[in-house]
């Protein structure tokens, strides 16, 4: 049997702003705890969530550190895959209905990777948008997508 391993490395400077305005580009950080420098008891960076689907196996890590912009990156790691996801994903964040926003990472991958948002309605169901596929890439490189949100949408997070 074959092993395949993709690799993903996501920096500790994920962005997502609050909202876009003409005049200014981003505003605040909404993600808790965007530099991964608050750590709990397991030494996991504390409002940062690991998950996984399918035929695959995963292994998440924090790496204190390496990363793009400040130290510190989640890294997951894929072998065995046949079918399904992994992903590291910021606890989800409050936001409004019908306006536009920006989210940005970086990242080093050896393989293509989704951008994924997660809405959670107003009816409490899931809502789920592609941001769109990025490149292969060993050195850092920051991915970034404007995206308005949809008009039922309440919170969201965004898996990577």
């Amino acid at each position: 049997m074959k092993k395949f391993i993709i690799g993903l490395i996501i920096s500790s400077l994920a962005i997502f702003s609050f909202p876009i305005s003409k005049v200014k580009a981003e505003e605040a950080n909404l993600i808790p705890n965007p530099t991964l420098q608050t750590m709990d008891a397991q030494n996991q960076p504390v409002n940062w969530h690991q998950g996984q689907w399918g035929k695959l196996r995963a292994t998440f890590t924090y790496n204190s550190q390496y990363g793009a912009k400040t130290p510190g990156s989640l890294v997951l790691t894929v072998a065995n895959y046949s079918s399904g996801d992994a992903k590291w994903y910021f606890e989800p964040v409050d936001i409004l209905p019908n306006t536009q926003y920006v989210f940005a990472d970086y990242y080093l991958a050896n393989v293509s990777t989704e951008i994924v948002a997660a809405y959670t309605l107003s009816n409490g169901n899931l809502s789920y948008a592609s941001f769109g596929t990025i490149k292969p890439s060993p050195s850092w490189q920051k991915a970034s997508f404007n995206f308005q949100t949809p008009a039922e949408a309440k919170k969201i997070t965004v898996f990577h």
